[in-house]
């Protein structure tokens, strides 16, 4: 029952992730984690018929203020790793927001 509990287990696999990444030299600070609490705690893996209430759930907690600013800052990180960006001055930071010009 523990390795069923453990496969399930989000943060725990999220750790392992992260080490691993660590361990091929991976820069931490592309990855990025959207953990959203439903408020309660999930169903039995098996109950299926609380699948649809919980995605209606997910996706309600994900439309906060909250959420969708972090959701929000990914998709603005992922556009920018798509383009080639060459600094012409120094990183400013901004209370956790960085701003470079270039």
């Amino acid at each position: 029952m523990n390795r069923i509990h453990d496969v399930l287990d989000a943060d725990l696999i999220w750790n392992k992730f992260l080490r691993n990444a660590v361990d091929q030299g991976s820069n931490l600070g592309g990855y990025q984690r959207v953990n959203v609490d439903l408020g309660n705690e999930p169903p039995r893996i098996d109950a299926v018929e609380h699948v649809e209430s919980m995605q209606q759930n997910a996706a309600s907690k994900l439309k906060t203020h909250r959420c969708h600013t972090q959701v929000m800052k990914i998709a603005y990180r992922l556009i920018a790793s798509s383009f080639f960006f060459e600094p012409n001055g120094p990183v400013e930071d901004d209370d956790g927001d960085y701003r470079q010009t270039g």
